[in-house]
């Protein structure tokens, strides 16, 4: 069962290209509202109605499989594409663990780790802030680049969340060199 990340800030176009390639059997989001505004047909799960619901967490409702063949699709994420339409590029369930496994080791990550997680999940380094982590037993801090910047609370959040590791993109800490080029970090 793959998963396909929609950046809720993309253009609804965008949305509906992706929504009507990929054709996904479930949206499950975070406000309820939202569903009003998909495609015909598509069925909408609003998480956090379904996690204060009674079957959350009764018997038999979060049984998964605990193994994923590893051929298996493990995600589905969409790029701009050479023609400026969204083009999907599937991921396997060995694709990832193989890059997941091999950057771990160079960062060496251990369970004793947090790992600040803060690219939007519609990016495909997203995978590795938050799956990479957790594969080793590390534990994910999750916030998003424009709170960090806009509260000028980089240090701040890294220092009270006990945060060991950390990555981001060239124009993320091109912005971060900017924004603290007068302070020691």
């Amino acid at each position: 069962c793959a998963y396909i990340p929609i950046d809720k800030n993309a253009p609804v176009v965008r949305t509906y290209s992706i929504l009507a390639d990929a054709q996904p059997a479930l949206i499950i989001g975070a406000h309820a509202q939202s569903a009003g505004s998909l495609p015909q047909g598509l069925s909408y799960l609003d998480w956090r109605e379904y996690a204060a619901s009674p079957f959350a967490g009764a018997d038999g409702c979060n049984e998964f499989p605990s193994q994923a063949e590893a051929s298996a699709l493990a995600y589905i994420i969409y790029t701009s594409g050479t023609t400026g339409k969204p083009k999907g590029v599937a991921v396997e369930h060995r694709s990832f663990v193989n890059i997941a496994s091999d950057i771990s080791r160079r960062m060496s990550v251990t369970h004793q780790d947090r790992f600040l997680a803060i690219t939007t999940l519609a990016f495909d380094i997203s995978t590795l802030e938050i799956f990479m982590p957790l594969m080793f037993g590390a534990t994910v801090v999750l916030t998003d680049q424009k709170t960090l910047l806009a509260n000028n609370d980089l240090p701040h959040f890294i220092a009270s969340h006990s945060v060991s590791l950390m990555q981001g993109t060239p124009s993320f800490w091109h912005q971060v060199a900017q924004q603290y080029a007068e302070t020691t970090l």
